[in-house]
């Protein structure tokens, strides 16, 4: 229990004294107490030194005593402080087996050496469903369709947990892919896909053309409009934010002048649709509160039965019923790309605005199907996309509703119309807009009008009207002119003999003096093509031009 002391190398000590506690001295030699062993006095002459240290203690090298074992830490043969294991804790000192003070609570996690059941609390977007877990991966990343907050402990909320459970994403406006902290909120011009609802979005698309994306729905572009670009939007409203505003206002008060007061009279007795702010910052599951004693927190949400599934989008109709949806979210005035030009028609759901077919016309804007403004009227034509009616060009008519093109014709193929079919009868004109085939009479005896006549042609000097022959001389319905007859004059469409004295040598004479008078020595009766035809018989003498018949100037 002693060592030897003094002297200059060692080898020529001169005296002794105790051991020092921690120690032990064997031979005049001090040495320090093991690992697991302690020496709480000097002189100590033993490896035993003063005994060994009792589990929940520990002793390094040269103890004078054992230490408590620290929280967080076991000791279980009085050698080493070892950290609790990762999954465990321990909340007290002196533990003495790797159980430490038992598991990690749900929804933390418990690195090596914890002192707390709750020392981490499991990251945003991740879960902890089970006791024991021992590194910020906990469970596993938030499933899709649900946020996660830190220390998430359930994937299914229940009364006991409803605070610590994964929460859905909360509509169709927010996504939330796998490991979500919280909600994202839909890009404008996207709209919210996958989930089996529409509370649990897990992803985002851009809005493809002929619709328009609006609070994370789809939605067909209007009858009337198009939309012939990806990623159109509309603006919208917090529509919650308006029902709890209304929900909330005191029986005595007068109803709000804000937009609430543009909520529908059959207001629902839930709100539609948490409808958010376009901001993940604030999670869907809160709401306002006030300290106005009005102001009780609505029934729970429930999701409306109408959703559509996901990746479908809302239709457009005329006679669409107030829904939740349709109320709140859908806007039959949004034009998307713009409303539809005059001339065309737009479906819901269009993308490009397609042209009126022949036979039909647009004259206003925002058409929403293939009637367009209705069939073109009799008298007119429609080519594809006509903004409005064209009259049937002079000389023809059009008798039907639907022509579609300058023929106005009726008797159409793929190749084209008959233009004949729709030709205005002869002796008969047809102006501009006709919707008749005799429409009006060619007019009088000096004017003829053969088929496909847009107006009267007066008849040429030297010619007579003729025709139609089915009209038994119809002077009224002339359908053409001929060259006027040698042995007449034709004068305002009328052939005339040449007068009795006269002869009409050559056609086309226009006046009543013909070719000239008969020569003498010959007589030209009423129509006489020829001077010298028709000589004064024998026993008689021509002594004079103009004669008109056989008995001449007289006897001889």
């Amino acid at each position: 229990g002693r060592r030897t002391v003094g002297g200059r190398d060692g080898m020529d000590r001169d005296g002794t004294e105790e051991c020092d506690p921690g120690h032990f001295c064997v031979g005049g030699v001090q040495t320090a107490c093991a690992a697991g062993v302690y020496g709480d006095r000097s002189g100590l002459g033993s490896p035993a030194c003063s005994g060994r240290c009792r589990a929940g203690h520990y002793c390094p090298v040269g103890s004078v005593r054992p230490v408590l074992c620290s929280s967080g830490h076991y000791c279980p043969d009085g050698q080493l402080q070892i950290p609790c294991p990762a999954g465990t804790f321990g909340t007290v000192p002196g533990l003495r087996d790797s159980a430490c003070s038992g598991f990690c609570a749900p929804g933390h996690y418990c690195p090596q050496g914890s002192v707390s059941a709750t020392q981490q609390a499991c990251p945003a977007g991740r879960f902890g469903t089970h006791s024991g877990l021992g590194n910020s991966s906990c469970s596993g990343p938030c499933p899709p369709g649900h946020y996660c907050p830190p220390a998430t402990s359930s994937l299914s909320p229940s009364p006991h947990n409803s605070s610590r459970s994964a929460r859905p994403c909360g509509g169709p406006a927010w996504f939330c892919p796998p490991g979500s902290p919280s909600p994202l909120s839909v890009s404008l011009g996207h709209y919210s896909t996958g989930g089996h609802d529409p509370l649990h979005r897990v992803s985002q698309q851009r809005c493809p053309p002929g619709s328009y994306c609006k609070a994370g729905l789809r939605i067909a572009c209007p009858l009337g409009s198009y939309g012939n670009a990806s990623g159109l939007f509309a603006d919208w409203v917090n529509v919650t934010d308006m029902y709890l505003a209304e929900r909330r206002r005191p029986p005595s008060a007068p109803p709000s002048s804000s937009p609430v007061s543009r909520m529908p009279s059959w207001r629902p007795s839930k709100p539609p649709v948490r409808a958010p702010s376009l901001s993940p910052s604030v999670p869907p599951s809160q709401e306002p509160t006030s300290s106005a004693p009005w102001l009780t927190s609505p029934a729970p949400y429930s999701p409306p039965t109408s959703w559509p599934s996901a990746g479908t989008y809302l239709q457009s109709s005329p006679t669409l019923q107030p829904t939740s949806v349709d109320m709140f979210l859908y806007d039959r005035t949004f034009e998307c790309s713009g409303q539809c030009p005059p001339g065309h028609f737009c479906p819901s759901g269009s993308t490009t605005a397609t042209p009126c077919p022949a036979g039909k016309y647009g004259i206003s804007a925002g058409l929403g199907d293939a009637n367009c403004s209705g069939d073109c009227p009799v008298g007119h034509y429609c080519p594809e996309g006509s903004v409005s009616p064209v009259p049937c060009p002079a000389g023809t008519f059009g008798s039907a509703v639907g022509m579609r093109d300058a023929t106005c014709s009726g008797m159409c193929w793929a190749g084209g119309c008959n233009a004949a079919s729709s030709a205005c009868q002869e002796g008969h004109y047809c102006p501009l807009g006709s919707i008749a085939a005799t429409q009006l009479t060619c007019g009088g005896i000096d004017r003829y009008c053969p088929a496909g006549s847009a107006a009267p042609i007066a008849v040429s000097s030297g010619y007579y009207t003729v025709g139609p022959d089915y009209s038994g001389g119809n002077p009224l319905t002339r359908t053409a002119q001929k060259l006027c007859e040698p042995g007449h004059y034709c004068v305002d469409g009328v052939q005339r003999p040449c007068p009795a004295g006269r002869f009409g040598m050559s056609a086309g004479l226009a006046s009543p003096g013909c070719s000239g008078t008969c020569p003498e020595g010959y007589f030209c009766p009423e129509g006489s093509s020829n001077a010298t035809s028709r000589p004064c018989p024998a026993g008689r003498y021509g002594s004079s031009a103009g004669l008109t018949d056989g008995s001449c100037s007289g006897l001889c």
